[in-house]
């Protein structure tokens, strides 16, 4: 049994404070690098109204994103033809004058660039809508491959395909989350000191009653 109040219970709880922050921060930095954290990663670390919140947090979110924006409708049509002008360009490749070719596919790229320039133009003007796409604009290729994909399109060029829509933003519902548990646990302007851990336990600890198991769920660390 962990005593809370003596140096052993301070140390312990201290040690597994400092253990969760470490693994929340490796949690932050794995979706910073754009990869994704698993459910049950997140569940090791967040507390069930944590989660919960989570949860809601992302429902909202794709309700937001029912309607799609004119802009991005609007961006959906040239797009498909965009796609269509180079499937023509591939279809003569072999059957035109090296000139009449490349000629084509340049006005293909023209077109692309500004289909890019419609796109960044107006997340210049509404941000937002950049949720809506399944890369940086900056990433943006003139050729059909490498032309943002709206992350709801089941494109094979869609880059978010496999990981079911509005990824992008789920990664950062999950970070934002993180980062808040994170400053519960380290507050600016704390320092792990005994005298300042003990001053966090000892108003949990009101009742004589209370169980190591409570106490435990109190502090968020079980």
């Amino acid at each position: 049994m962990i005593q809370f109040g003596t140096k052993n219970g301070l140390n312990w709880w201290r040690l597994k404070t400092d253990k969760k922050i470490k693994r929340i921060e490796q949690l932050i930095k794995r979706l910073e690098s754009g990869r994704d954290v698993p459910r049950k990663d997140l569940k090791v670390v967040l507390t069930d109204e944590e989660m919960q919140k989570l949860d809601d947090e992302w429902e909202i979110e794709k309700q937001s994103r029912t309607d799609k924006p004119k802009e991005i409708v609007e961006y959906e049509k040239r797009l498909g033809i965009a796609v269509r002008k180079f499937g023509l360009y591939e279809n003569l490749l072999t059957k035109i004058e090296q000139d009449k070719s490349t000629t084509l596919h340049n006005n293909c790229q023209d077109y692309c660039y500004k289909l890019i320039d419609y796109l960044r133009e107006h997340i210049e003007m509404n941000p937002e809508l950049a949720l809506w796409l399944d890369r940086d604009i900056n990433d943006s290729q003139p050729e059909p491959s490498g032309m943002p994909r709206i992350v709801t399109s089941k494109s094979y060029e869609n880059l978010n395909r496999q990981r079911g829509p509005l990824p992008a933003t789920k990664r950062i519902l999950k970070e934002q989350a993180l980062q808040a548990a994170l400053e519960k646990l380290k507050p600016a302007d704390l320092s792990w000191t005994d005298a300042s851990i003990s001053d966090t336990i000892k108003p949990l600890k009101t009742d004589k009653s209370d169980s190591e198991a409570e106490i435990i769920k109190l502090l968020g660390l079980d």
